[in-house]
């Protein structure tokens, strides 16, 4: 627009000129002048239509343009962002079995996972003393309860060779994991050093940023994995240091009449 007024303004100021020089060229200045300015206003609307053009051409090659530049998508597959990480715990990890099922079954039920690491991981806690047998451990000094749990010597040993085969399974897998890892996130990160953002128009901007953003959801997801295994190998060590035996419930306590006197009071 700025560009149409300057030309607007340049005419306007030569046809003024011309008139005021040259009175006698002409028998009828009014009929001169508009017809000066209708050549103005073909002049401008045919410089207008010509700059409206070269603007859209100029905003569909801002778009669409130059489809084959060397960092357009297509062109520079080799400087995305690399998701290795991601690609292996997919492969390994993720929806796949391993040896530590046969201790644990996968499941997203978490009173049945609590109910198996019971049976499987801990021996059941010792009964719960009858009236009869808290009276013979009062007065004759024999404690049933724990002499309940010396016939499970066995059952204890062979939890404790399952917790340790258990551990060992763990171990085992997370640390060939790890060693895979290394290597492929470094290459991750490397990767992003050298990712193409630009490409040659808008279009391949926004394809070239989804491929990018891609790459990150990817490498979110390999972060949650890792996490998870890393809270699995934490659990397996904490459960070592678990007694056999689960803790018994305990008794809900009752209020003597005396007490009960008071809180009514």
């Amino acid at each position: 627009m700025k560009k149409i007024s300057i030309l607007l303004s340049i005419f306007l100021l030569a046809s003024t000129t011309a008139f005021a020089v040259c009175p006698s060229m002409t028998n009828n200045p009014p009929r001169s002048v508009k017809g000066t300015m209708k050549q103005v206003k073909d002049f401008v609307v045919q410089k207008y239509e010509e700059l409206s053009e070269t603007a859209e051409e100029q905003k569909k090659e801002a778009k669409s343009g130059n489809q084959n530049c060397s960092n357009s998508p297509k062109n520079s597959e080799d400087n995305a962002i690399k998701i290795g990480v991601y690609e292996y715990l997919l492969d390994k990890v993720i929806g796949q079995s391993d040896e530590t099922a046969e201790f644990l079954t996968p499941t997203k039920d978490f009173v049945a996972a609590r109910k198996e690491v019971k049976e499987k991981l801990f021996q059941p806690a010792p009964p719960q003393l009858t009236k009869a047998g808290e009276w013979v451990s009062d007065h004759l000094g024999y404690n049933a309860q724990a002499a309940g749990q010396i016939g499970n010597t066995i059952d204890q040993i062979q939890a404790l060779l399952r917790r340790d085969e258990y551990a060992n399974a763990v171990a085992s897998k997370n640390l060939e994991i790890a060693t895979e890892l290394r290597k492929k996130v470094l290459e991750d990160i490397a990767s992003t050093q050298k990712a193409e953002t630009n490409g040659c128009n808008q279009l391949q901007g926004l394809v070239l940023e989804n491929r990018n953003l891609g790459a990150l959801v990817a490498e979110t997801a390999a972060d949650i994995t890792v996490q998870i295994l890393t809270l699995e190998s934490v659990a397996v060590r904490s459960l070592q240091k678990e007694s056999m035996s689960l803790v018994p419930l305990p008794k809900k306590p009752k209020a003597n009449d005396g007490s009960s006197k008071e809180n009514k009071k």
